[in-house]
């Protein structure tokens, strides 16, 4: 009869043999009851593991798009705000225009209504979000138009003194603005004032913005503009009908020569937030497009997902009771593991 030796190392060593082993699947147990899916899918799947990353590509682009999406909306809002207080801030200067005034007092309080609102509309149209001019067009990093003093203004002064004959500045030539005929204005305005607001004066004097707006891609077929270029005929002609109003020398004209101005700035306004309401429109159709194509590509992530899932998924039942029964094993070895440290030759008789 043979008898094996047991050395009290081995007795030491049994109990913890399996110990990282299952410690290690309790690891995993824990993170897949976290996470809802296998800790490595590669070794569940096997083969099938293509078509899980291939989904998980697809779902991240979805989410990508529909991140984008939120700064196309915001760029969209933020350019529909704009429209909206340029309109109401000149509502109230057409407003005054409208009963043609023609006291000194109510002229002077027009031309400075015409300037603050002149001054605010190139603010308001160099609106930038970010980095990102909106209503630069695809020439985004620069405000799309000068400001009054440095550019517009000059030419204007020119053109005054071209037309009339009158000393610089010519704001201020009282005897020569005085003298300036009903169809002399007209005759200005119809040929060199508007030539400052059509092309290419307007490109190389005004604006500096591209004529495409800016567009997104709100879903993988779609895309839309989602801002408004200022080289738009509402922004030539409410900055046309400003600039009349506000640096013609409307208070020294003669006041049938300064009724000119005022039907005719009048009239070009009215066109002005006529387009600027198009405007508001055409942004509403794009937000309604890129509504549209959020909730499609919503419903299209929560149906890859689902497939992710029924690939990936695990059973959190199941993984409960795993992890139950791993603690309780891995407690049962350090609990046999001290005992059996305890043993001694000492204690038997």
């Amino acid at each position: 009869m043979r008898t094996s030796l047991i050395s009290t190392m081995s007795l030491n060593s049994a109990p913890r043999t399996g110990l990282a082993e299952m410690q290690e699947r309790l690891a995993a147990a824990t993170k897949e009851v976290a996470t809802g899916r296998h800790a490595d899918t590669g070794l569940v799947l096997a083969d099938r593991t293509g078509r899980t990353v291939s989904l998980r590509q697809e779902m991240g682009s979805l989410d990508s798009m529909i991140t984008s999406n939120s700064v196309a909306r915001s760029r969209i809002e933020k350019t529909h705000l704009a429209l909206e207080d340029i309109g109401g801030s000149i509502q109230s200067l057409q407003n005054n225009l409208t009963g043609l005034p023609d006291s000194t007092q109510e002229i002077a309080i027009l031309r400075r209504q015409a300037n603050d609102a002149l001054d605010k509309f190139v603010s308001t149209m160099n609106t930038a979000d970010g980095r990102v001019h909106l209503f630069a067009g695809t020439n985004s990093e620069t405000p799309p138009l000068a400001e009054y003093d440095s550019g517009p203004k000059a030419a204007l002064d020119a053109a005054l003194i071209a037309k009339f004959g009158l000393t610089s500045p010519p704001q201020e030539d009282t005897a020569g603005l005085a003298a300036i005929t009903p169809a002399d204005m007209s005759d200005f305005l119809d040929n060199e004032f508007a030539a400052m607001f059509s092309d290419p004066d307007w490109t190389s004097v005004w604006s500096s913005a591209a004529d495409e707006p800016l567009q997104s891609r709100i879903s993988p077929t779609e895309t839309v503009a989602t801002s408004i270029s200022a080289n738009g005929t509402a922004t030539r002609d409410l900055a046309k009908a400003l600039t009349a109003l506000a640096d013609f020398g409307i208070d020294h004209l003669a006041p049938e020569t300064r009724a000119v101005v005022f039907h005719r700035s009048l009239s070009t306004m009215n066109a002005g937030l006529t387009q600027t309401v198009t405007d508001r429109a055409m942004l509403g159709v794009s937000q309604q497009r890129l509504d549209a194509a959020d909730t499609r590509m919503r419903n299209a992530r929560d149906i890859v997902e689902q497939r992710i899932a029924a690939f990936e998924a695990v059973n959190p039942v199941e993984k409960k009771a795993e992890i139950d029964q791993l603690s309780v094993q891995i407690e049962m070895s350090y609990s046999l593991t001290a005992k059996l440290l305890r043993l001694s030759i000492m204690n038997y008789a």
